[in-house]
């Protein structure tokens, strides 16, 4: 005898029952499914989020996102603010914890990691608190090596 595998009326009605709180596996996938993109971080409009992690922070946890599966860094840069690859390789090849804050993708980077830690729940790092605590209104963006170079000092002629 063949198998009925249509579902009755009194099925389809248990079925359409069930509410959303019902269902935990349901909750969770509910509350993964919050983009990084939908949330708004505080100056986010104006530039004004002050930023945390130094350079070298931002280059590691880049790093670390490159080892995940299907990861694309051109794709990554168009969505994080249509960053060049260009600059995305001359911020990757600077050293130090200063060296490329003036690079755009600092920035951008910066803000697209808060958000995913946002949207994971995830805590503050004790490294980030201090950084908090010990810069109250972020770190600056500029490179002060750079500056330190390109600035000239200009003497009065003693004629």
């Amino acid at each position: 005898m063949p198998v009925d595998h249509t579902k009755s009326a009194n099925d389809k009605a248990q079925l359409s029952e069930k509410t959303f709180n019902d269902d935990p596996t349901v909750q969770t996938r509910h509350k993964r499914s919050i983009d990084w993109q939908e949330i708004r971080l505080s100056g986010e409009d104006d530039g004004s989020v002050p930023i945390y992690d130094d350079c070298d922070d931002i280059r590691r946890k880049i790093r670390k996102l490159q080892r995940t599966q299907g990861f694309r860094i051109s794709y990554w840069l168009r969505h994080i603010g249509g960053i060049k690859y260009n600059s995305w390789s001359r911020f990757m090849k600077a050293q130090g914890p200063d060296s490329g804050a003036e690079n755009g993708i600092y920035y951008a980077a910066y803000i697209y990691f808060e958000k995913v830690r946002i949207v994971e729940g995830k805590i503050k790092t004790p490294r980030r608190e201090q950084n908090e605590l010990a810069h109250p209104r972020g770190f600056v963006i500029m490179d002060l090596l750079e500056t330190q170079r390109t600035t000239s000092w200009r003497c009065a002629d003693r004629s």
